[in-house]
């Protein structure tokens, strides 16, 4: 679950990606199935010790992933597509 998770503050990738990540693969490992809630905003924040503005971000972008996945999976490829451009973006 995501209590035994970390964020790597040291990492040039900002931590709400890193909260997103983490997430999805919770979501993916069927920690969160359909119709579960995840931790909220201020759990969230609280167990990864970052601000509740940086959850807010990741919360934001799975929203909109999930937007993406009501209207069709091509939707889906071009949100996961700007997140991960957002990403390289700061890597470079």
């Amino acid at each position: 679950m995501l209590e035994d998770k970390r964020l790597d503050k040291d990492v040039p990738i900002p931590l709400y990606f890193q909260l997103e990540k983490l997430i999805l693969e919770e979501i993916d490992n069927g920690n969160y199935p359909v119709g579960s809630m995840i931790p909220t905003e201020m759990e969230l924040s609280q167990m990864f010790g970052i601000s509740r503005t940086t959850v807010r971000q990741a919360i934001s972008d799975l929203l909109e992933i999930a937007e993406a996945m009501e209207k069709s999976p091509k939707s889906i490829d071009n949100a996961l597509q700007r997140i991960r451009g957002k990403i390289r973006e700061f890597l470079e």
